[in-house]
């Protein structure tokens, strides 16, 4: 009974623990943090003017819990430092880009991510001992089943940032052809390159026009065209993106026209597109194949033979 006590009160710990990590990482982007600050200043607002008092009290609560978030997220900074210096230097770089490539660089550092990884492993050890230490296995066993569990439990976050970072290829290349033609379009109509990309961060969303606000920041802090650019390509790491970075760079050291040059690198980028859909088209009947043979064509026999079946098997029965 006390060890059943001992497992519950664990696994509850755990389950509080990522819970809060959960809500950190949804609560502390950059905007949501302009947000607070912004409550914040309206609650001064209000105070001071005498105005509505259940207003107020809302924004009150939402001040104190954005302040608890704030909380957490310096503990978790410390953790993420305290981390860092215990973590080798090649999985450290490995993490910090692949953070960069799925765009959570403001919110996770690779200190943190590594943190939750062990912690992760750590408590799908802990959800399982009741399995684990029994009088079934032996001791061998158990320690290749903790230690399955463990390495398992640090596999499920590196999982889920790589499907974060197929996803986000993903929408960079489907939106690459569309910025291209709008930068195009800008260009000329009598645009300069930075008021055209200004254009596509303003009517557009998604990352690349994320990516695109990101660099012209960069430009505005002093950073050279060059160096903005090619660190936004590193940053998507999608091929479109390093040639289109490329040619822009090659315009202008040879001094060719930027307009001529964006129209056919939106030529390409479109027929790139094109092919694309048309490989994922050409792909869908081999992928269709696994869910035609273990969930469509067992029914289709079910339904299909099935009477026949139980006909032969009635007639069979009455003859022995």
């Amino acid at each position: 009974m006390r060890e059943m006590i001992v497992f519950s009160s664990i696994a509850a710990g755990v389950s509080v623990f990522l819970l809060i990590f959960i809500i950190f990482v949804r609560r502390s982007s950059t905007r949501y943090q302009v947000r607070n600050r912004v409550q914040g200043l309206q609650i001064i607002d209000i105070m001071q003017q005498g105005g509505d008092t259940k207003t107020g009290r809302q924004q009150q609560r939402n001040s104190l819990r954005n302040s608890l978030l704030r909380i957490w997220s310096w503990i978790m900074a410390l953790v993420g430092n305290r981390v860092k210096a215990m973590t080798p230097q090649a999985l450290y770089k490995a993490l910090d880009q692949r953070i960069t490539w799925a765009g959570k660089q403001y919110l996770w550092n690779a200190g943190t991510f590594f943190f939750v990884m062990v912690l992760c492993g750590v408590g799908l050890v802990v959800l399982s001992l009741g399995f684990i230490f029994t009088d079934r296995l032996p001791l061998m066993q158990r320690l290749m089943i903790v230690l399955v569990l463990f390495f398992g439990g640090m596999f499920l976050p590196w999982f889920c940032l790589s499907v974060m970072i197929t996803k986000r290829r993903q929408g960079i290349t489907a939106q690459l052809s569309d910025m291209m033609d709008l930068v195009c379009v800008s260009v000329q109509a009598g645009l300069s390159f930075d008021a055209a990309l200004t254009q596509v961060g303003e009517r557009m969303k998604g990352p690349m026009a994320d990516e695109t606000n990101r660099m012209l920041r960069d430009i505005r802090m002093g950073m050279t065209r060059r160096q903005s650019l090619t660190a936004m390509a590193s940053r998507c790491h999608v091929d479109s993106v390093y040639l289109f970075v490329a040619a822009v760079i090659q315009t202008e050291s040879l001094g060719v026209s930027l307009a001529n040059m964006l129209k056919i690198q939106a030529d390409n980028m479109r027929d790139r597109h094109r092919q694309m859909i048309r490989e994922k088209a050409m792909k869908l009947p081999v992928k269709l194949v696994f869910p035609l043979a273990f969930f469509i064509f067992p029914t289709i026999f079910i339904v299909v033979l099935g009477p026949l079946v139980l006909t032969v098997l009635t007639q069979l029965k009455g003859n022995f």
